[in-house]
């Protein structure tokens, strides 16, 4: 699984059909064939805190982020659930990533598990609250 989430990876590129090949796979290892890499959780929470001189250069949450959008989005917390990846970050990146990446999968083909990218901003309580709820 992590060949294919790394292959044809360009950094810096935020680039819709990789991002939502890559985000397929996932998705599909962790609610369609519920694999044993996720040990039974139903989904993932991943934060990416601001950028600090202590912290490694390459992290964990960069393993995530880098293949998925092409660089860190960092102050951002991202959940992964049935059908649905969450974006919580600031205005200026949420426009961003909604802009770059559409709110559904274009490649998607009848069989596929349905799956949505519903960003949010850190400044928009509306917004948040979905999440928590």
């Amino acid at each position: 699984m992590l060949s294919e989430l790394t292959e044809g990876f360009e950094m810096g590129s935020a680039a819709r059909e990789t991002f939502w090949r890559r985000l397929e796979l996932l998705h599909r290892a962790l609610v369609v064939e519920k694999s044993s890499l996720w040990r039974g959780a139903c989904s993932v929470v991943v934060e990416m805190g601001p950028q600090s001189e202590d912290a490694a250069k390459f992290n964990r949450t960069s393993a995530l982020y880098f293949p998925l959008f092409g660089y860190e989005v960092l102050n951002s917390v991202v959940l992964l659930r049935e059908g649905e990846l969450h974006v919580l970050a600031r205005a200026e990146k949420s426009a961003e990533l909604s802009r770059l990446l559409g709110s559904t999968n274009p490649n998607a083909k009848d069989g596929d598990p349905p799956l949505c990218l519903k960003v949010h901003s850190w400044e928009s309580s509306a917004s948040v609250k979905p999440l928590v709820a």
